[in-house]
């Protein structure tokens, strides 16, 4: 049996806009079926909630205390606290 080999190892030097996520709430009024949609309640009381599509929130499953990151290019993702925080540092608020 070979020998395993070590994948080549990269760091990140990518610059992201993200936002922690303090609640996710379903859209719409209680009583209405939810089309899967998650509206997204930022930490920084600064910025107002997102609405998170059902197609989004299929690939992404966000969770409370991640971050929705946007990429440059406009894509969006979610990324658990742990591992974003390892990754990236604040550089403007």
């Amino acid at each position: 049996m070979p020998a395993e080999r070590q994948l080549p190892q990269y760091q990140s030097h990518k610059k992201v806009w993200a936002l922690k996520i303090k609640e996710l709430g379903h859209t719409g009024s209680p009583d209405q079926e939810s089309d899967g949609s998650l509206m997204m309640v930022p930490h920084n009381a600064a910025f107002a909630p997102i609405n998170l599509d059902a197609k989004f929130v299929r690939k992404h499953s966000p969770q409370v205390g991640g971050y929705w990151v946007q990429y440059d290019g406009g894509y969006t993702s979610f990324s658990p606290a742990g591992a974003f925080e390892e990754g990236y540092s604040l550089i403007t608020k």
